[in-house]
């Protein structure tokens, strides 16, 4: 810090002082007169040099008092503004170098992004294709479902119509000449009723039989049998009608042939007539009844026969569905003799509970190590390794790895491929009789010392740490030893 200096009052001073001197001079040289007027010019002069001189020298040091206190003062704040604008001036080259580095990790993000997008529309396409094909194959597989369910329905509505035609028929045969008939005048009006109801029956199986065809949804099967039992259970109740209808009829030729056989008693008819007439209507009666036995149980058959043919149907499809279940999972290697085909059996079972389907496509084994490569098309959404490399320590744990299972996608290859640490790679052996092997085309140290007497260059070369180093070492040792020094290796 400079001091305050009155340099002007310096000059009034020196000044004054000059005018003294002079004065003085004066004084012993001027006439007796002129010494009083010389006298009082030395001492005003002497008095204002003086005063001049305390009073710049007072004005200096209050200046001076003044100046250091202001300083003082301004000294701590501006020490603290420096120390504010060095930290500030430190910040702005951090945030500066900070704002280099994010703008080259953004240009890197970037450049990322455009292969990371540039991937998507790649696996965009890759998962359309698929799509497509999946989308085609289970159409296929709807397709042959449908023309299943339909030649089904066709051929049970064929096979029922048929039943109930012949049926039907046969009854209003049947019942058509029993009505012509003189036998059966006693129950006329029922077989009349009995015949008039065969037609409203008829066309309510009929009906039936249209709803086979429209039936839609996961129960047509089902619904069909229901139908096909429907029906077959009212025809079986229908011949049951018949037959107790024919029973009555039977009933009251009973009735009259007894009170024929009382009155004929009367009137000395041969009881022998009577018991074969009776044993022919007894006999024509079991035929009736045998004959309406048979084709019950030939329907029974029939029904059994279809229930048979409808149960291999399901049998079918169930094993179908199964077998389309088993093509829905993961591929695997089948025979995983390997560590890293075990491996690889474990991963593509692991993510598959988790929902996530691999399917396996190579291996590149190494004994050691093994790098497998799966492929991820097949899932419903983009798989990315960073998803599957959240498991690589469970992963670990479960196929007792050495280091944890990294992924990495492969996009020229649109593979994601497992990189996988088996085994620690063994330390190479010399064994000894390698050794003693090479030790026969060893030359003496002679014969070393020789060649490098007569040679111009020599040179070894070897891999990194196969020990170079100690080898000239030991043959410039042993070349000083021959020449008779001492070396220190």
């Amino acid at each position: 810090m400079n001091k305050i200096n009155f340099a002007n009052s310096k000059l009034i001073t020196i000044a004054s002082g000059l005018i003294c001197g002079v004065a003085l001079i004066s004084y012993f040289r001027a006439d007796s007169s002129a010494k009083g007027l010389v006298l009082n010019v030395a001492l005003s002069s002497g008095a204002i040099a003086a005063t001049a001189h305390l009073l710049t020298k007072h004005h200096s040091e209050c200046g001076n008092q003044q100046l250091k206190e202001i300083v003082e003062k301004i000294t701590k704040p501006l020490q603290q503004l420096e120390s504010e604008n060095k930290q500030k001036d430190s910040t702005l080259v951090e945030l500066r170098q900070l704002y280099g580095e994010r703008t080259n990790e953004l240009e890197k993000i970037r450049s990322e992004l455009q292969s990371t997008r540039e991937v998507i529309r790649v696996l965009k396409i890759q998962f359309a294709s698929k799509t497509e094909e999946l989308d085609a194959k289970l159409k296929a597989e709807d397709t042959r479902v449908q023309e299943f369910l339909s030649k089904f329905k066709q051929q049970l509505t064929e096979d029922i119509s048929s039943r109930i035609h012949r049926v039907y028929n046969q009854l209003a045969e049947t019942v058509k000449s029993k009505i012509g008939s003189d036998d059966y005048l006693s129950i006329h009006a029922q077989l009349q009723n009995f015949s008039s109801k065969l037609d409203g029956l008829y066309a309510k199986h009929s009906d039936l039989l249209l709803e086979i065809p429209d039936l839609e949804g996961d129960d047509i099967i089902t619904l069909s049998i229901n139908i096909y039992s429907q029906i077959c259970d009212e025809i079986s109740a229908l011949r049951v009608r018949w037959r107790n209808l024919l029973n009555i009829h039977e009933r009251r030729d009973m009735k009259d042939a007894y009170e024929i056989l009382g009155h004929v008693s009367k009137t000395h008819t041969p009881i022998s007539k009577a018991q074969e007439l009776l044993k022919e209507q007894a006999s024509y009666q079991r035929r009736q009844l045998e004959a309406i036995y048979g084709k019950s149980m030939e329907n029974d058959q029939s029904l059994e026969e279809l229930k048979n043919q409808v149960q291999d149907l399901l049998n079918q499809i169930e094993a179908k569905n199964l077998l389309i279940a088993e093509l829905k999972k993961p591929l695997k290697w089948t025979c995983a003799t390997r560590d890293d085909l075990r491996v690889g059996n474990v991963i593509i079972s692991y993510f598959e509970s988790l929902g996530i389907v691999l399917d396996r496509a190579s291996s590149d084994y190494q004994k050691w190590d093994a790098v497998l490569s799966f492929h991820v098309d097949r899932n419903s959404r983009v798989i990315v390794a960073t998803e599957l490399n959240e498991h690589s320590e469970k992963l670990q744990q479960l196929s007792h790895t050495l280091a944890p299972i990294t992924f990495k996608w492969d996009a020229e290859a649109g593979l994601m491929k497992a990189y996988l640490l088996l085994s620690k790679k063994p330390q190479k052996t010399l064994e000894e009789e390698v050794i003693s092997d090479v030790l026969k085309f060893i030359k003496p140290r002679e014969a070393l010392i020789e060649f490098v007497k007569n040679a111009y260059h020599v040179g070894m070369w070897a891999e990194t740490g196969s020990g170079k180093s100690t080898a000239i070492s030991n043959v410039i040792g042993g070349m000083i030893q021959e020449l008779g020094g001492a070396p220190t290796i």
